[in-house]
């Protein structure tokens, strides 16, 4: 490159390069507190909504709004809102949005660095917070505990099984849980009651399972 800024990190990667139109950083857009989770039982986990824009180049982040204790949450992104689905009534969540910093207009302060690519489209401010990933854990997987930690939800079906009793049967999502000692991990939860069915033979008949184990993105503040 003739000109412009190349950043590395300890381990001489490359981080950012303003000579790549396609290199961008993920910096925070908006961010806030959901109301608490309603509606769950039984049979079935609560949700809350939360109304926001979500374009679709938006990464979601999550994290509950008190110490650890296992809680566990799951979520749904529409383009105006997103939802989070949980197993206790009252919890709440609080959330971060991501974007490309190539795909929004900022803010910029009167001092620091703004940074622009060869397109000469802003890519980097300093007045807005940057991802920093901790982690990627997949399927079960559990994350370090270093870090005040964000998780990114996900709607993932891991299985649906049917049964001659409602505690025999359901639907099986892939849940991030905050553990007590400060970690994130995945775990496959029963969220919604599945089918009941008077004959033993029907169950294997109406049941799905999964291979994928999807992949979750862990930041820190």
């Amino acid at each position: 490159m003739s000109y412009g800024l190349k950043v590395f990190s300890g381990g001489d990667t490359l981080q950012l390069n303003t000579d790549d139109n396609t290199r961008v950083l993920y910096q925070l857009v908006s961010s806030g507190t959901s109301g608490g989770i309603t509606g769950a039982t039984s049979d079935a986990w609560g949700s809350v909504t939360v109304t926001t824009s979500l374009p679709t180049s938006s990464l979601l982040f999550v994290r509950v709004n008190a110490t650890f204790g296992g809680q566990k949450v799951m979520g749904l992104k529409g383009t105006g809102s997103f939802q989070l689905y949980g197993p206790s009534n009252g919890v709440t969540y609080k959330w971060r949005l991501y974007r490309p910093g190539s795909d929004f207009t900022h803010t910029n302060t009167t001092y620091g660095l703004a940074i622009y690519n060869t397109g000469s489209t802003q890519i980097f401010s300093n007045s807005s917070a940057t991802t920093r990933i901790k982690a990627s854990i997949q399927g079960t997987g559990t994350s370090a505990t270093s870090g005040t930690l964000w998780g990114m939800p996900h709607y993932y079906i891991q299985r649906i099984t049917a049964g001659t009793t409602a505690a025999q049967c359901g639907t099986y999502y892939y849940s991030l849980v905050f553990n007590s000692n400060g970690s994130i991990s995945q775990s496959v939860e029963r969220v919604f009651r599945g089918a009941i069915v008077s004959d033993p033979e029907d169950i294997f008949s109406t049941r799905w399972v999964s291979t994928d184990t999807p992949r979750c993105l862990i930041v820190t503040t």
